[in-house]
C-alpha cells in the first residue's frame, strides 16, 4: 500500500497464486501405531514458539503411545501452520532433523511443489496480510480453527522464483537482526522482573530484620471467607486468579468472570487493604501474594486464595512485603502440603502460626517507602523493556509486511 493508503499493483513479472496451487499435496499419512515399538520426532501445536515462529520444542514418543492426532509425515523445508487458533501465528519451517518425522494433523502442512521457495513462502505465512485472510475464515467459537483448504486457497503474491530467493534472503537478515533485537529485550525484561524478588530479599534477609520482634501471623489478621465457585451459580463474578497475584502489586487483568450462588459471592467479595495469598497451586505459584486495594470494584475470593485482613501494629503492606518475600524466596515450595507433586496447599493453620516480622511503626513505614520506591523503578524498567520487545515484534510484521502486503487484489 502505498502512503496515500492506495492499493499498489503487483510488480512486472509478479503474479497472483493459490497457495494450493504452488504446494505439493497430499502430504504422506502415516499411522506410528502400527510400529507400536518404533520411537519419532512428534511436533505439536505446543511445540511452535509463536514469537520466534519457529519448532522449538518436539517430543519423543513410541509407536504405541502415538496421540490419535499424530498422523503427517513432515519434510525438511516443509512449512507448518496451525489451523487452530490462526490468530495466534504458530508456524514454522520443518528444519533438517525433523525430515520424515511426524506432526499433528492440527497443522496444514505446505510443502513446495517447486514454483515458490520454502523460506519465501514461511515468511508470507508470518505478514499480516495472510493472518488477517486466514483469521477471517474462522469457524466456531470455542474452538476456533479453519480447514487446511482454507490455508490452501489464501492467495499469494508470487515473484518470479530467482527474486523469491534474493527476498527470502534479504528477509532472513532483516530477521536476524530483529532476532537480536528480542533477545536484548527479553534479557532486560526478565532482569526487571527479578529486581522485585532480589529487592524483597534485601530487606527481610538482612542482619537488621533479624532483630525485630516477631509474632504469630494470626496475632495480626483476621481470616476471612473464600467460597467455591459454580458452574450452576446464581450470581456472575469477578474473581481473583493466580495471575493477579505479583510482586509488583495486585493485577486487575488477572481478574476473571465466574459464577458463585449470591450468599458465597457476598461472604466472599474482598475490601480494601485485604491480603490474598494462593492457597492451591502448582509449586511454582502456591503461596503468591498480593494486597487488594479497591481496583477492580466488586471482585470475590475461590477458595484456591486465602483471605487476611490486617489487624493491629502491624501494616497492611508491610505484611504482603514480608509474605511476598517469603515466596520469592521458596519457602513455600518446601513448607506447601499435599501428595501430588504437582499440585500444593497451604492452610490456614500454618499461616495462622507463621512467625512474621513486627517493628516499630515508624520501622515498617521506613521499609514499605523504601520498597515502593525500588519496586516502582523497577516497573518502569519492566515497562521499558517490554515496550523495546513489542516494538522488535512490531518490526518484524512490518518488514515481513513491506514484502507482501498493500497489492491491488485480482479482480
Amino acid at each position: 500500500m502505498t502512503r496515500d493508503g492506495h492499493r499498489r499493483p503487483l510488480p512486472a513479472r509478479w503474479r497472483w497464486a493459490r497457495i494450493g496451487e504452488v504446494c505439493s499435496t497430499p502430504v504422506e499419512i502415516r499411522d506410528p501405531r502400527r510400529e507400536p515399538g518404533k520411537a519419532f520426532l512428534y511436533v505439536d501445536i505446543s511445540s511452535v514458539d509463536t514469537a520466534k515462529k519457529a519448532i522449538t520444542a518436539t517430543q519423543t514418543i513410541k509407536g504405541e503411545d502415538a496421540p490419535s492426532r499424530a498422523r503427517q509425515v513432515i519434510r525438511a523445508g516443509d512449512v507448518v501452520v496451525a489451523t487452530t487458533r490462526p490468530n495466534l501465528n504458530a508456524v514454522g519451517l520443518v528444519p533438517p532433523e525433523l525430515d520424515k518425522q511426524v506432526c499433528s494433523t492440527g497443522f496444514c502442512v505446505l510443502r513446495s511443489g517447486g514454483d515458490i521457495e520454502p523460506y519465501y513462502l514461511y515468511y508470507f505465512v508470518q505478514s499480516p496480510t495472510f493472518v488477517g485472510a486466514v483469521s477471517d475464515l474462522v469457524r466456531g467459537a470455542l474452538y476456533p480453527a479453519v480447514r487446511d483448504s482454507d490455508v490452501r486457497d489464501i492467495l499469494v503474491p508470487l515473484s518470479p522464483l530467482d527474486e523469491q530467493r534474493r527476498i527470502a534472503a534479504r528477509l532472513s537478515e532483516q530477521m536476524a537482526l530483529v532476532d537480536k533485537m528480542r533477545a536484548a529485550a527479553r534479557a532486560q525484561v526478565e532482569a526487571a522482573r527479578a529486581l522485585p524478588a532480589a529487592f524483597l530479599r534485601s530487606v527481610f534477609q538482612s542482619r537488621e530484620a533479624s532483630a525485630w520482634p516477631w509474632c504469630p501471623l494470626g496475632n495480626v489478621c483476621d481470616f476471612l471467607p473464600a467460597r467455591s465457585l459454580r458452574s450452576d451459580g446464581d450470581t456472575p463474578v469477578l474473581v481473583v486468579t493466580t495471575a493477579c497475584l505479583s510482586e509488583r502489586g495486585f493485577l486487575a487483568s488477572g481478574v476473571k468472570e465466574a459464577r458463585m450462588t449470591r450468599a458465597d459471592a457476598a461472604e466472599a467479595t474482598l475490601r480494601p487493604g485485604e491480603i490474598l495469598i494462593a492457597r492451591s497451586n502448582t509449586p511454582e505459584l502456591v503461596g503468591r501474594v498480593a494486597q487488594y486495594l479497591g481496583q477492580p470494584d466488586g471482585v470475590v475470593a475461590s477458595d484456591l486464595t486465602i483471605r487476611l485482613c490486617p489487624k493491629g501494629d502491624v501494616q497492611g503492606d508491610f505484611l504482603t512485603a514480608y509474605l511476598s518475600a517469603l515466596y520469592v524466596t521458596g519457602y513455600w515450595r518446601e513448607k506447601a502440603g499435599g501428595t501430588s507433586g504437582s499440585m500444593k496447599k497451604i492452610t490456614r493453620t500454618q499461616l495462622r502460626a507463621l512467625p512474621v516480622p513486627a517493628p516499630s511503626a515508624a520501622e515498617q513505614h521506613r521499609v514499605v517507602s523504601e520498597l515502593n520506591d525500588q519496586l516502582a523503578r523497577a516497573s518502569k524498567l519492566c515497562d521499558d523493556a517490554e515496550s523495546q520487545l513489542d516494538a522488535a515484534n512490531a518490526l518484524a510484521g512490518s518488514l515481513i509486511e513491506a514484502v507482501f502486503g498493500g497489492f491491488e487484489p485480482p479482480a
